[in-house]
């Protein structure tokens, strides 16, 4: 379905020479689930709103048409080794929740470009992969919006919870406030906290959760530019039972290419990391050896909904709700 908004018919009656032309203007445009081999685009300018999916079926160029912006609030997936290219002013967003999925298998020759700019999945021989756009929540010519965050991290304490996170780029950051959400829906801002502005360099951040609820809490950054333009960036969950267990933590959460899995405890044991589908079934499991503290688990063959990620370390066991998107 396709939705003009404002939307202008204008009409020219040249009477001296009885010629009579239409001309069309169209402004943005929003979209439920569309796929590129039905030439969505014709006919739009300016915005372009993405609410469903958006399937890449076919190499898909809009660079000549007068569009600024590509939302996308539902998922944006290459089911083909195709190219998106959009024109080289355009900024692409990820919002809401939104998110670029691969497909399987993940290749180099599923690529979005933007000018010169190109992201594809691995991100090998191109500027950024799909895992950096997700993160960083979009992109433009000039690169990721507005900030490239490369790591979020929350790990429990006797009495509180412990953010880290870094960025390895910032364009424009004001400031970042950290939320905080008991059910992965409602969020409140905690603090605020200053940005950089543009910086090339990596930096690194920090916040105490001094009063964190008890069970889950689920952490986001909500990044605020100079000119009041915000992005959110995806959720980071933890399990806080007042007193120190193996801190389990899983970033990007939810998450479509894979999650950043770390945990504490003791270094000198073996850990076992093991993925759970609802109905209990094992549907992934990874024995470690001592000194490993972290794992990257691939998901993105995984049927879409929740699962339980469990690591057991010792006579430790915790255990954490993580989404497939």
């Amino acid at each position: 379905m396709r939705t003009y908004i404002n939307a202008r018919l204008a009409r020219v009656l040249m009477v001296g020479i009885f010629s009579l032309s239409w001309a069309f203007a169209t402004a943005d445009c929003t979209f439920g689930t569309i796929s590129a081999s039905s030439n969505p685009f014709a006919g739009c300018s300016g915005k372009i709103t993405i609410t469903g999916t958006f399937s890449i079926d076919q190499d898909y160029n809009v660079s000549a048409l007068p569009i600024t912006e590509l939302i996308i609030r539902g998922t944006l997936v290459f089911t083909a080794n195709k190219d998106l290219i959009l024109p080289a002013n355009a900024i692409l967003r990820l919002e809401g929740g939104g998110s670029i999925n691969t497909g399987s298998p993940c290749s180099n020759a599923k690529r979005i470009v933007i000018g010169s700019t190109v992201a594809s999945c691995v991100g090998a021989s191109s500027n950024f992969s799909f895992d950096q756009l997700n993160l960083a929540g979009g992109f433009s010519n000039l690169g990721p919006l507005p900030i490239t965050l490369t790591n979020f991290e929350a790990k429990p304490g006797p009495s509180s919870v412990s953010l880290t996170w870094r960025t390895a780029s910032e364009l424009n950051n004001d400031y970042l406030i950290v939320e905080r959400s008991a059910n992965g829906t409602d969020f409140a801002a905690l603090v605020r906290i200053k940005g950089l502005g543009t910086t090339d360099g990596p930096q690194d951040y920090q916040f105490t959760d001094h009063t964190p609820l008890a069970g889950i809490n689920y952490y986001r950054l909500r990044q605020v530019d100079f000119d009041g333009t915000t992005e959110i960036h995806p959720t980071v969950s933890v399990l806080f039972n007042g007193e120190t267990q193996l801190g389990l933590s899983a970033f990007p959460n939810p998450a479509s290419i894979a999650l950043q899995v770390r945990w504490g405890g003791d270094a000198a044991l073996e850990t076992e990391c093991r993925l759970f589908n609802l109905q209990g079934q094992l549907v992934f499991q990874s024995r470690l050896a001592p000194g490993i503290l972290s794992l990257e688990l691939p998901i993105q063959q995984m049927a879409p909904g929740a699962y339980l990620l469990q690591v057991i370390q010792g006579a430790k066991v915790e255990s954490l709700r993580v989404v497939k998107q």
